[in-house]
């Protein structure tokens, strides 16, 4: 006896030609069916068909996630790309330089203040900046601290630090290094280098001027890193120096250091007076002896016998 009832084509299976009398075709991956229908239905766009059984619905692809029609997978955004829209259906959007996203995001976050996308490839992870230098966030190169500038904390993520006068740094500095003793910063430029001082001059370290030695006091070492107004500096009584000197210069005969000043310039003494040199003072003939020569360098003359001379004069007058 012929059967009288009609069996409906399975979940995964379709009645494809709409002809009863032929058996119901499986429907291939990436592609659902229910139950008694004539077509197998694609999975959309955003959707994967994940056990590759057309009987079984398709299911949605999460965020960080990318499907075509007909998928079986839901494929994760490659490194370099984000899902920024959350949805499955679109394609991954690619990031920009300066950010890095790993497999899976959804977002192309910028790389952190201090690290930089060197090789301008937001699938490869930010490289942090060596010290000496510095970067913004979203930033794909590292900006070596320029000279005059110094990374004093050592941390790429925070600017550079200008160095103050009496000071010196070259590029990628981690320091600002003050001038050395005998060296200034002249033109109080820390990204120039100190300048050495001259012999009579003195700089003590992290100077912005080397200072002369005053008058009276002398570069003894003649080198300008060691002071030079303390004690083995001054000039004696009876000799002077005027400023920037090496040396102490004894007031010559016929002059003296009337003030006792080694700063100030030797006196000449006058007429009926003698001064030997190194001296600090002219001293008079003495009674019976003249300055004959009118020649303050020159030992005052004993008077002759039959001649007179009071004392600080230039003649032995007859008596």
């Amino acid at each position: 006896k012929e059967s009288s009832s009609c069996t409906a084509c399975a979940k995964g299976k379709a009645d494809t030609d709409n002809d009863a009398s032929t058996p119901c075709k499986t429907c291939a991956v990436g592609n659902y069916a229910s139950e008694g229908v004539t077509s197998c239905t694609q999975c959309a766009s955003g959707e994967a068909d994940l056990d590759k059984d057309a009987s079984t619905e398709c299911k949605a692809c999460g965020s960080g996630t990318y499907s075509k029609a007909g998928a079986t997978v839901c494929g994760k955004c490659a490194a370099g790309k984000a899902d920024k829209d959350q949805k499955s259906s679109t394609p991954c959007d690619s990031c920009k330089p300066g950010t890095y996203s790993g497999e899976g995001t959804t977002s192309c976050p910028d790389c952190a203040a201090g690290k930089a996308d060197i090789d301008k490839d937001a699938s490869t992870p930010c490289k942090a900046c060596s010290v000496g230098y510095f970067a913004a966030g979203g930033t794909t190169t590292c900006t070596q601290c320029k000279s005059g500038t110094a990374d004093l904390d050592k941390d790429a993520s925070t600017k550079c630090q200008a160095c103050s006068s009496g000071t010196f740094s070259q590029a990628a500095s981690t320091i600002c290094g003050k001038c050395a003793a005998g060296t200034a910063d002249l033109d109080k430029d820390s990204s120039t280098a100190c300048t050495g001082c001259k012999v009579g001059h003195f700089a003590a370290k992290g100077a912005t001027v080397c200072t002369v030695c005053k008058a009276g006091y002398i570069d003894h070492d003649k080198n300008p890193a060691t002071p030079c107004d303390g004690a083995n500096s001054k000039c004696p009584t009876g000799s002077f120096s005027p400023e920037a000197s090496v040396k102490c210069t004894s007031c010559a005969a016929g002059s003296a250091d009337t003030d006792s000043d080694s700063g100030t310039a030797c006196k000449a003494c006058a007429a009926g007076t003698y001064a030997k040199g190194a001296t600090s003072s002219c001293v008079s003939c003495a009674a019976g002896t003249a300055d004959t020569d009118s020649n303050p360098a020159t030992p005052c003359k004993a008077c002759s016998a039959g001649t007179y001379a009071k004392g600080g004069t230039t003649s032995c007058p007859q008596c």
